[in-house]
């Protein structure tokens, strides 16, 4: 069902392989913004797709999953699918050998996606698989973003811990990155998952997550990139952000009560909030969207 189409193969010496999906993993739209900005920082060459028509549903509600078409004048110019594409960056011994995935999170047959990703970290000998996922926090704006991590061997904690990582303890519903990771385990690759904190509150872009995000990847697999442009688009966003919050007494409150429970979460790693910041969030969430609101469609669930 799902197959590999590569239309350049680039020789790479034991690639990284960095991988973002849209969808049900991808608060603030960070995934796939960590992927798009490495093609852009690195200039990565488009080398392929992943060709899984049927693993999605395009009627879901989830908009990534829609195809994307162009009308003008009346007529239909474009129709675009749900796509998965593949870019490499050739160091050339100047910068690490990398491979980049970016697509929607498939809704069906996992097991066959998953195979068809698996045919290219062995076609090209992957030495290590990244996935990155975000998910909404108890995280204020004002506090450094939090980077959590599952990883495939309990060796590879020890990269981790010098960048502040902290190591996920969940149960519950997973994502793909997720089941490409205990793929990772069961064949005895290299995997970690890599997962950033995003405010409740934000909607679009988190800008300092996806720095952060940048920070740790690159240090990880020895890249050097420019994010200079970066900084100043995370000011930028942030001083527009304190505008806004500066106009809402409630959203003032409640970032109070979160720096509250995240500075406390630094002092006592082991301090339950859960229950009761978690029902703070949705309740502000519920107040926001209210029905009908058609700025709800993103809200997480």
């Amino acid at each position: 069902m799902a197959r590999l189409v590569l239309r350049d193969e680039l020789p790479l010496q034991a690639p990284s392989l960095v991988i973002g999906f849209a969808g049900w993993a991808n608060a603030a739209g960070l995934s796939i913004e960590v992927v798009a900005q490495l093609q852009s920082l690195l200039a990565t060459d488009a080398i392929g797709t992943l060709d899984a028509p049927e693993c999605y549903v395009i009627t879901n509600p989830s908009l990534a999953n829609r195809p994307i078409t162009t009308v003008r004048g009346g007529l239909v110019e474009d129709m675009r699918f749900p796509e998965t594409e593949i870019h490499a960056l050739h160091g050339h011994g100047q910068q690490p050998d990398l491979l980049l995935i970016q697509g929607v999170e498939p809704d069906l047959h996992w097991h066959d996606f998953v195979e068809a990703l698996w045919s290219l970290i062995t076609r090209f000998a992957v030495r290590r698989v990244y996935t990155i996922g975000s998910y909404y926090d108890q995280l204020p704006h004002t506090r450094p973003p939090r980077v959590n991590a599952v990883v495939s061997d309990p060796q590879l904690k020890a990269e981790l811990r010098p960048h502040h990582v902290d190591f996920t303890r969940y149960e519950g519903p997973t994502s793909i990155q997720t089941f490409l990771l205990y793929t990772c385990q069961q064949r005895q690759v290299e995997g970690m998952s890599l997962w950033a904190g995003v405010p409740p509150y934000l909607q679009g872009s988190y800008p300092r997550g996806v720095v952060r995000m940048l920070s740790v990847l690159s240090k990880l697999i020895g890249l050097r990139l420019d994010t200079s442009a970066l900084q100043a688009w995370v000011q930028e966003f942030e001083r527009t952000l304190q505008q806004q919050v500066a106009k809402n007494d409630e959203l003032q409150a409640f970032i109070r009560q979160l720096e509250s429970a995240y500075d406390q979460s630094l002092n006592d790693p082991d301090v339950q909030h859960g229950d009761e910041i978690v029902e703070e969030i949705q309740q502000f969430l519920r107040q926001r969207h209210r029905p009908g609101d058609p700025s709800g469609a993103d809200e997480p669930q």
